[in-house]
């Protein structure tokens, strides 16, 4: 199901946006400095605070809490189990498992809309067509979708659901003698599906059961009081509720010991504490947090470079607007700002990274100095050649 729009965008207009989006621009660029510089300097905290980690753990046995390592790094490895040995029931639909977390997800049989925007220059004119797209589907969603802003009407959403979702948790978390504070214990996440019995519904309160259907480990209820759902052919606006639980089991946990609780451990840059679902190794551990701030180093180094390239691009754009009068005169110039304004992102970003670097690690940090400043002997070697082309066919 789609619905289709062409509009078209007079020259003016395109320059007034250009405007506007020279100012967004201006807000960009620096922003990605900022983030830039920021993300080395988390990146090398946190490489400390593992290091450090690392040289000051030790291992101990779970199932006895020894005084002598108060205030100690510790790693064990045991079973994390509800302390109390108290089941968590759903107060709705009394669904209980012997869990760390029992979890109630609610989806809704919703409209999505999805849109894709085709747009091209007019040969003359500097005006432009956009042709967009909107694609209509049915999906369950486990949060409510905003059909008030839809293009096109008769894909409404209902904006009132009858349940929520609802997690449950244990009130104490025990592996072997010690007790996990709420943040380790959260981080106990191997959920797997909790069986429903067909007689769920009958737990129901009155109001629901009249409206619910028990179908594949789900139960579908009507949003609208009154009806009961076809599970093969659902409306808009029913709701499916599943369970499941995060069971007791195997976790491995790196963190300070305070008697038999824990704590974050404080290194001379970060606070420490780790929980990871499994029987792991320290190292394995360490490792894994390793290749973690690695890989998310390098995700945000690619988000604060092109925030700058579009940034640049932004501050460039009304040159190319301008050309856009001759249509293939616009797209020489928006594909020149695009290559210059890429190696001038590149070299700020590389010169950004590197006085950040110089903070923490200076051989790193001059070496990427290095690096910018071959980029930016490029940029002025393409800047010279292209000067020389255009003396060469007459143009200023």
């Amino acid at each position: 199901m789609s619905y289709t729009e062409t509009t078209n965008q007079g020259w003016l207009s395109r320059i007034g946006n250009a405007i506007v989006g020279v100012l967004f621009g201006l807000v960009l660029v620096p922003v990605s400095v900022i983030v830039l510089f920021w993300n080395e300097g988390r990146a090398v905290h946190t490489a400390r605070t593992l290091e450090e980690g690392k040289s000051a753990v030790v291992s101990v046995d779970a199932a006895k809490v020894d005084p002598a390592n108060d205030g100690k790094l510790v790693y064990f490895s045991g079973k994390a189990i509800s302390a109390t040995g108290d089941k968590l029931a759903d107060p709705v639909f009394h669904v209980s498992a012997d869990a760390i977390h029992l979890r109630r997800q609610v989806r809704m049989y919703e409209w999505k809309e999805d849109k894709q925007t085709d747009s091209h220059n007019n040969a003359v004119g500097g005006g432009t067509t956009n042709t967009t797209t909107y694609n209509y589907s049915k999906v369950w969603n486990d949060r409510p979708i905003d059909s008030s802003s839809f293009k096109e009407s008769g894909h409404q959403n209902p904006s009132h659901w009858r349940l929520d979702s609802n997690t449950l948790n244990a009130s104490s978390v025990t592996v072997g003698a010690f007790t996990l504070n709420s943040e380790l214990a959260g981080k106990i996440d191997n959920f797997t599906p909790v069986d429903l019995p067909a007689n769920t519904i009958d737990a129901l309160p009155t109001d629901l059961k009249s409206d619910a259907v028990y179908s594949n480990n789900a139960v579908f209820i009507s949003n609208d009081p009154g009806q009961k759902p076809d599970v093969g052919s659902p409306r808009i606006g029913d709701l499916k509720v599943a369970f499941d639980a995060a069971l007791p089991g195997d976790v491995s946990v790196i963190a300070k010991q305070a008697g038999s609780n824990l704590a974050p451990y404080q290194t001379k840059n970060n606070a420490l504490q780790l929980l990871y679902v499994g029987a792991h190794s320290a190292d394995e551990m360490f490792k894994s947090e390793e290749v973690k701030n690695g890989r998310l180093t390098w995700i945000l180094r690619g988000a604060g470079f092109l925030a700058m390239w579009i940034g640049l691009a932004m501050l460039l754009n009304p040159l190319k607007v301008l050309s856009d009068v001759i249509g293939i005169v616009g797209d020489i110039v928006g594909a020149g700002i695009g290559i210059v304004t890429g190696l001038i992102a590149v070299v700020l970003s590389f010169i950004t990274i590197a006085i950040a670097w110089i903070s923490f690690r200076p051989i790193v940090g001059i070496g990427l100095l290095v690096v910018a400043g071959g980029a930016l002997a490029l940029i002025l070697v393409l800047r010279s050649r292209g000067a020389t082309r255009r003396r060469a066919i007459g143009v200023v």
